[in-house]
């Protein structure tokens, strides 16, 4: 676990230095609304509702190897951390992709947004 959590932190700085964004640039700002056309084991999510709380965005797509192969690794997260809420956001929407049946085969039962708009908030 402890390696899950480490390889997160490492994922983040690597984005960060990738995209050029500073920790300084990052701490204490608010992070971008989320958004998604369509939900899977939730109500319609916003940022605002879980304001106060520690959330964790997980960008992936159905034909992403590596955003496939964290999914199992999420799900551990999302069981172990009940008070950390994760929340995987795709770009793809339901309709073309067929996704809802790929959340009950690789059993994704933690938040699921699908058709967002909020990758490009975030740089992705």
């Amino acid at each position: 676990m402890k390696v899950s959590v480490a390889l997160l932190c490492v994922a983040v700085f690597i984005f960060c230095s990738v995209v050029g964004i500073g920790a300084e640039e990052l701490v204490g700002a608010m992070a971008p609304e989320i958004s998604a056309q369509t939900w899977f084991n939730t109500e319609d999510l916003t940022l605002t509702k879980l304001r106060g709380g520690v959330v964790v965005v997980d960008f992936w797509a159905i034909w992403c190897g590596p955003c496939v192969r964290a999914i199992p690794h999420i799900r551990e997260l999302s069981e172990k951390f009940d008070s950390i809420t994760f929340i995987s956001l795709t770009n793809e929407r339901n309709e073309t992709s067929n996704i809802e049946s790929f959340v009950v085969e690789h059993d994704m039962d933690y938040p699921i947004g699908t058709g967002s708009r909020s990758f490009s908030d975030y740089g992705v």
